[in-house]
Parts: C-alpha cells; sequence; structure tokens
C-alpha cells in the first residue's frame, strides 16, 4: 500500500513559548517574509486540490485564490512540481487567482502510458487540455519556470491568439540541438526501453534523510533544505511494507527529448510571440545562459514581436523563487500592474 504525503499549508501564526531561540527564529522568518513594498501581501486565501481527467489518468494542481474567476496557469520545472511556487505565491496579491498543475509524470499527476515518453510537444497538448476543460474564454497569462518555461514560450508561439503574458523563470527559449547529439539515438532508444519497462515496485526507495540528501545533491546548489522539504509533499510517496519512500514522479522523465529547434526555428518561434513577455534571470543559474546558446540575434528578435519585453535579473540561484520568494514577488506584481491584469 501506499499513501501520498500531503501538506496542509504553512500558517504562520506567533504564540508565547518557554523556548526563547524557537520564538526569535519564527519572528525573523516572519519578518523576512513580509518585508515586501506595500503592493505585496500574504496570499491567505484557499488553496484547493483539483484533479483534471486526461485519458491516461489525471493532471493534479493546486488552485491559488477564487476558483470561479480564470486564473495564471504556472508550469513548474524538470523533475520538480507544484510546490516550487508555494513561498511565491504566499506573497502573491488576493486578488491573483493561480493555478499551479503537475506536469504528466511529476508530483501527483498521472504518470505517461508505459510505452510513451515526455516530449515537449507532449506538455504543450496538456496546457491546451487544461484550457479545453475548464473552458476558458480568456487569454492566457503563463508564469513558468526553466523546463516550464520552454513549454509556455512554446505554447505563446504556437497558440499566439490565446495569450495575453508570460512570464519565464531563468529560461528565455527552448534549448537549442547540438553538434552530435542525433549520434546518440541509439543510446537514447535503449534507455528509452529500458526505463520504460520498470516494474514500478522496482523503484529505489529511501529513508527521508536519504532522499533529501539526494535532492539536494542534485540541485547543485540551486536548493536549500528547506525548498526540498517543499518539494517533497508532493514528491515523495511512502511504503508501509517496507517503511521507507519513493519518488513519486516518472523514472522516464529523466530521459531527455530529442525535441530541440535549431537557430532558425528559434527564431521562427520567436516572431510569432505576440504576447506580454518578462523574462527573470538568476544570477547563479546557467539555464538562461544555456538557453541563449548560438542564438545571438533572439532577444532583439522578441523586443521587436512581442507586445512587451522585459529582461530582469534577479540575484540567486536557479530556484529563487523557491528559496528567496520575497526577491522575485515585486517583479511580478509589477509586471502584472503594468498590464493591467
Amino acid at each position: 500500500m501506499a499513501a501520498y504525503i500531503k501538506n496542509e499549508g504553512r500558517r504562520h501564526k506567533l504564540r508565547i513559548l518557554s523556548n526563547k531561540p524557537r520564538v526569535f527564529r519564527l519572528y525573523k522568518q516572519l519578518v523576512r517574509e513580509l518585508h515586501l513594498s506595500r503592493a505585496c501581501r500574504l496570499n491567505i486565501n484557499k488553496v484547493t486540490e483539483v484533479r483534471i481527467p486526461v485519458p491516461w489518468g489525471h493532471i493534479a494542481g493546486k488552485w491559488w485564490g477564487d476558483t470561479s474567476k480564470q486564473p495564471i496557469l504556472a508550469l513548474h520545472g524538470w523533475q520538480d512540481n507544484a510546490g516550487t511556487f508555494d513561498p511565491l505565491f504566499e506573497l502573491l496579491p488576493e486578488s491573483t487567482p493561480i493555478l499551479a498543475i503537475d506536469s504528466p509524470g511529476h508530483g501527483f499527476s498521472s504518470h505517461y502510458p508505459e510505452a510513451m515518453l515526455y516530449h515537449n510537444a507532449n506538455y504543450i497538448m496538456v496546457c491546451q487540455r487544461v484550457k479545453k476543460y475548464f473552458k476558458w474564454e480568456e487569454k492566457l497569462n503563463f508564469l513558468a519556470h526553466s523546463e516550464g518555461g520552454v513549454i509556455a514560450f512554446l505554447y505563446s508561439s504556437i497558440y499566439p491568439e490565446f495569450v495575453n503574458s508570460l512570464i519565464t523563470l531563468d529560461v528565455i527559449k527552448p534549448f537549442a540541438s547540438e553538434d552530435g547529439e542525433m549520434i546518440k539515438l541509439g543510446k537514447y532508444i535503449d534507455t528509452s526501453v529500458t526505463k520504460s519497462r520498470r516494474d514500478p515496485s522496482e523503484n529505489p526507495k529511501y529513508s527521508i534523510e536519504e532522499i533529501q540528501d539526494r535532492w539536494l545533491k542534485g540541485s547543485r546548489g540551486s536548493l536549500t533544505l528547506d525548498a526540498v522539504n517543499i518539494l517533497m509533499r508532493r514528491g515523495v510517496m511512502f511504503h508501509q511494507e517496507s517503511g521507507k519512500y519513493t519518488l513519486t514522479r516518472d523514472p522516464k522523465v529523466k530521459i531527455h527529448s530529442l525535441q530541440r529547434l535549431d537557430e532558425n526555428q528559434s527564431l521562427e518561434m520567436a516572431r510569432n510571440l505576440k504576447c506580454h513577455y518578462l523574462v527573470l534571470r538568476t544570477t547563479e543559474g546557467k539555464f538562461f545562459d544555456y538557453s541563449l546558446k548560438n542564438s545571438p540575434g533572439f532577444i532583439n528578435t522578441v523586443t521587436e514581436s512581442a507586445k512587451s519585453f522585459k529582461l530582469v535579473n534577479v540575484e540567486g540561484p536557479h530556484h529563487v523563487h523557491l528559496t528567496n520568494p520575497e526577491r522575485v514577488a515585486p517583479i511580478i506584481i509589477e509586471f502584472y500592474r503594468n498590464i493591467k491584469l
């Protein structure tokens, strides 16, 4: 048997305790989160867990705020989950409803069938399925991190008539194909066959401490222990028989997609972008610069085609929205104010 670890939400309450150091730590945490511009305030609206039916199961998500209004659609990064936005969304205005989904094979969302792999085109179709399921009639507003930003960019270019605004965190465009990549196709196919046939019961099992350690090392300095614990709320599953945990994400998501765009294709997509576009580049991350590799004219093209374009540097690691959300929230709030969202 398996049961998901569920988060009931973080609560910010100070109580008078005899343990003064603990009270002081709680006080410092609360002061840090409240030390924002006056335009910011804690989003204390109810968070609703949603399940969106799809042919292979369901897409899970967290709906922040009023479920009767069309929300901003938030997409997380590779091997993360919807929980990556929790600290950030707590700092956005209460009037801003947001739906953060777990991508297929991540978090609480269903895995793709055995023979189906995780490609950008499939993720784009998921966005379209979500839009049609809720019958959204207004243009979409995307807020996305890393690989999620790639998906949101592609959707915004393929469906420019459906998108009002796009915010990407530490990525600006799809990653380009590299020389010699297609020669590795045989290895890619062999890995795909091996991982797609693995029995879920064979997935490695760990203690909580082992998972925390693996997640921290895998992030290469981008995450803190507190950030890992937030991701684990939707990212681990407990097995009563062994008394240990497994990751909820599908092992197949680690197989990199070969669906890459060359420079000409990236520029073609950029020319078709017609929405407001905000990019946040972290000072310690590498993905933004990597995504611009061999694309010197991309920013100029986007600047000319987008309804508006702004690039902002933010001090911090690739997951700065999760580790230091107070640095990101004011920039997003100002952007939404300027486009009158």
